[in-house]
């Protein structure tokens, strides 16, 4: 079972008391540790956590408004749903035999059949068809840390479009999160660096601990300097080929919204083209798995 630790209202001091400290993983900081993350990456957490760098929760705008819409949204999705039960203000819980393992989920849930699991609010400004890993994994996190197996994300997305995700805890799924948890808490106890990483999350942590003066001496850089020089020449390359590819697609699109591309039966976006106010056009190339 796991153990209750207190409420406290989200951002104050006795809420932020249980999130720090011994290496303490949270349902959120999964994502980062994991590489999935879009924001912040295993390194700037592994910074935070040694007290390298301020551990700030700078809360925006878009979080704000998710904080003061959790409510409503799910009174909205209970009265579309009304099979369901709710629990609201959970708590935060640390797992039984794990006490820096914590979970702070939105909601309880009870399903139709009687079983509880995690229940998780999200509001976006564009709607994604599948949920992200990041917010995944902070389901799958809180389930084990309560003891449960199932979840459902309900999100919001432009205030006007409501949709549900269900995550089924998968053991081996959550084995390989775990691997990569436990040697992120050994880097921040051992007061090691974790492993590199290609984000803007960990450059940027790496400028901001950088020193401020600099010296006429130079440093040697072996390997490491051959291969950022090769890097940088590859992505040269690969940027004046996305260019070439950008500009031939906008040239054949003519007026069209987006591009699209037929895969095995089944329609792919691959890109979208619009007009701003000043009558510039752009191309918008989707990220994501290969087609």
């Amino acid at each position: 079972m796991p153990k209750f630790l207190g409420k406290h209202e989200s951002g104050s001091a006795e809420w932020l008391a249980l999130r720090e400290g011994d290496a303490v993983v949270t349902g959120t900081l999964v994502g980062q540790i994991c590489g999935v993350n879009p924001w912040e990456s295993a390194y700037t957490a592994w910074a935070k956590a040694t007290g390298r760098i301020p551990n700030e929760v700078k809360q925006s705008l878009a979080m704000r408004f998710g904080q003061v819409f959790e409510e409503p949204i799910k009174q909205v999705w209970l009265e579309q749903n009304p099979e369901y039960k709710i629990q609201s203000d959970v708590g935060t819980w640390a797992e039984d035999m794990n006490d820096w393992a914590r979970a702070n989920p939105d909601g309880l849930l009870t399903w139709p059949d009687g079983r509880k699991g995690i229940l998780e609010i999200k509001t976006s400004a564009f709607p994604f068809d599948e949920l992200p890993l990041h917010y995944k994994y902070q389901v799958l996190w809180y389930m084990w840390v309560m003891g449960v197996t199932k979840g459902k994300v309900v999100a919001l997305f432009g205030g006007k479009d409501l949709r549900e995700f269900d995550v089924d805890f998968d053991p081996y799924e959550f084995s390989a999160i775990m691997v990569a948890v436990k040697r992120w808490r050994e880097s921040v106890l051992s007061d090691t660096k974790p492993e590199w990483d290609g984000s803007d999350s960990t450059y940027q942590t790496v400028r901001d601990l950088s020193p401020r003066d600099v010296s006429d001496e130079p440093f040697d850089l072996g390997d490491l300097g051959v291969h950022l020089q090769n890097a940088q020449n590859d992505a040269d390359r690969a940027y004046a080929h996305l260019q070439m590819l950008k500009s031939a697609t906008l040239d054949n699109m003519g007026s069209a919204s987006r591009g699209v591309v037929n895969v095995g039966g089944e329609e792919y976006v691959v890109c979208s083209r619009s007009v701003n106010k000043n009558g510039v056009v752009s191309l918008t190339v989707k990220k994501g798995k290969n087609v």
